[in-house]
């Protein structure tokens, strides 16, 4: 739905929204976390929401009102989404969306004293932190994303795509409304994941888990699709395709015959 949102002049918008569902369904950190009872896959989906109504709200100016509240929802399920606020206020910024984000703070500041226990009680248990280095940070977060089994020249490979992908888009003749999506997809990608990186090697670097980058996996897969789609050529999709399942399944593999906690199991029993 998100995607058809996104691209909605797009003539081939059907099928980018087909294939990015797809390669969300083989995603191995989105499954995992679809199958434990914790917070990550709610996360995502709030997130997939609130840029869905972000984008309603910024092109017809509606649905302002639910954006607010998927995004009170948001920041009471997952603090990282404070960073999720930050690239959609980048890419927006004007008076009715500082507005909804003080009225997202004031329902929210009841729950900031318990926010300040928590942080200062994790900081304390995880105290000495840990070396962080860019070179460390960016060759495990977008393989994992990605679902590929960490390796640091498959890391390397895929960042450097990344650098041709935008100065592409800077040099596209795209329209500029789905230019703009681009953007917003790329920020949805990038500036969280910065912001992260600055807080963790400036300020405090036991904030980091790069499971909390659950939310950014729909933005990669939905531009990847957007990528292989814009190619027009059947066969690339097809190789496409085959090439996101050969970099998932060893992982995929690993997860279903490694031994993992039963909350299946405690559902039941509860």
């Amino acid at each position: 739905m998100l995607s058809q949102r996104l691209f909605s002049r797009n003539p081939n918008k059907t099928k980018i929204s087909l294939l990015s569902a797809f390669l969300l369904a083989i995603s191995p950190l989105a499954i995992q976390y679809s199958q434990e009872a914790r917070m990550y896959s709610l996360l995502m989906l709030l997130t997939i929401i609130s840029f869905y109504f972000f984008i309603e709200m910024t092109d017809k100016k509606s649905n302002y009102y639910l954006w607010i509240l998927t995004n009170i929802l948001l920041i009471y399920t997952h603090y990282y989404s404070v960073f999720i606020f930050i690239s959609q206020l980048l890419i927006s910024f004007n008076k009715q969306t500082v507005k909804g984000y003080i009225y997202t703070f004031l329902v929210f500041s009841p729950w900031i004293p318990f926010f300040l226990f928590q942080y200062n009680t994790q900081k304390s248990i995880i105290n000495a932190g840990y070396d962080l280095n860019m070179y460390g940070y960016i060759s495990s977060l977008l393989p994992l994303l990605l679902g590929i089994v960490n390796n640091i020249i498959i890391s390397i490979g895929l960042w450097i795509i990344i650098v041709i992908v935008i100065t592409q888009i800077i040099k596209s003749k795209n329209n500029e409304k789905e230019k703009r999506k681009i953007i917003l997809l790329l920020s949805w990608i990038i500036i969280p994941s910065l912001l992260v990186f600055i807080w963790g090697y400036f300020i405090d670097s036991s904030i980091i888990g790069i499971r909390y980058f659950v939310f950014i996996i729909p933005a990669v897969l939905i531009y990847s699709s957007y990528l292989i789609i814009k190619t027009k050529s059947l066969y690339f999709i097809i190789i496409s395709v085959i090439f996101f399942l050969l970099l998932t399944l060893p992982t995929l593999n690993q997860y279903y015959y490694s031994q993992k906690e039963d909350w299946k199991g405690a559902g039941q029993y509860l």
